[in-house]
C-alpha cells in the first residue's frame, strides 16, 4: 500500500497558558478546512500522527487545545512543528493552490506531452519559485508561475507545463 501524502497546512507557533493549549499559524488557504476535519497531523518520531482538536479560538492564528496535550511541557515539545493534512482530505481546488506547490517534489514534470523528468527541488527566490527538474541528465530550472502550469494531478503526482523549449535548453 502506498504511503499517504501529507500537505503542509501550518505550524505550531508556541505553547499558551497552563492547560496545554498551543497557538497555531494556519495557511489562509486551509483556515476553514481544519476545523471541519477536527484534527491535524504532526510528524513525530518518523510517523505522521493525528492530533485531535478539542477547542478552537481564532481564524488564521488560532489558539487550540489538542487531545492528550494537557500541560505546558507537552505543548512546548510541539513548538515549531509543522502541521499537515492528508491530501485525500483536501478538496482538489485547494490542492491546486500555490500554498501546496512546495509538495511538488517527487512529481513528474511534462512539457505538454513531452516527459521532462522528476522535480527534485523547489527553490524559493524573492521574485518567484523555481522547479529544479532532472532533464536529459542535467538539472534544469523552470519558473513556477501560473502562466506555465497547464495542470497538476496530485493523485498521479504529475505536473504538465507549457514552456518554450529554449528555456529548457539554457
Amino acid at each position: 500500500m502506498e504511503r499517504p501524502q501529507y500537505v503542509e497546512v501550518g505550524k505550531v507557533m508556541k505553547p499558551f497558558g497552563n492547560q496545554g493549549q498551543v497557538l497555531l499559524g494556519i495557511h489562509d488557504t486551509f483556515a476553514d478546512l481544519i476545523p471541519e476535519t477536527g484534527y491535524v497531523y504532526l510528524y513525530v518520531d518518523g510517523s505522521y500522527l493525528p492530533f485531535f482538536i478539542t477547542s478552537w479560538e481564532g481564524d488564521s492564528d488560532v489558539l487550540v487545545k489538542l487531545e492528550e496535550v494537557d500541560n505546558p511541557e507537552s505543548a512546548s515539545r510541539l513548538s515549531g512543528k509543522t502541521l499537515y493534512l492528508n491530501q485525500d482530505e483536501i478538496p482538489d481546488e485547494l490542492m491546486d493552490s500555490p500554498e501546496t506547490w512546495g509538495d511538488l517534489v517527487g512529481f513528474t514534470a511534462y512539457n505538454e506531452e513531452v516527459l521532462l523528468g522528476p522535480i527534485c527541488e523547489i527553490l524559493d527566490y524573492p521574485a518567484q519559485k523555481l522547479l529544479k527538474i532532472v532533464y536529459d541528465k542535467k538539472e534544469v530550472l523552470v519558473p513556477l508561475v501560473e502562466d506555465f502550469i497547464v495542470s497538476i494531478d496530485t493523485k498521479a503526482r504529475k505536473i504538465v507545463l507549457k514552456i518554450h523549449q529554449e528555456l529548457i535548453n539554457l
